[in-house]
């Protein structure tokens, strides 16, 4: 997955498969929550 938004998948099968909810779980798991990247940015 690219973080622009980009969901590639090896097959076409697996890509048919994914629901918003699975690709939403994919970007919490892979990403900074809100709360986490405004303590990282206030401590610059």
């Amino acid at each position: 997955m690219d973080m622009g938004g980009i969901i590639i998948a090896p097959r076409i099968e697996d890509f048919n498969r994914l629901s918003t909810e699975k690709i939403r779980e994919i970007y919490r798991e892979v990403s900074l929550s809100r709360e986490e990247l405004t303590k990282i940015l206030n401590g610059l």
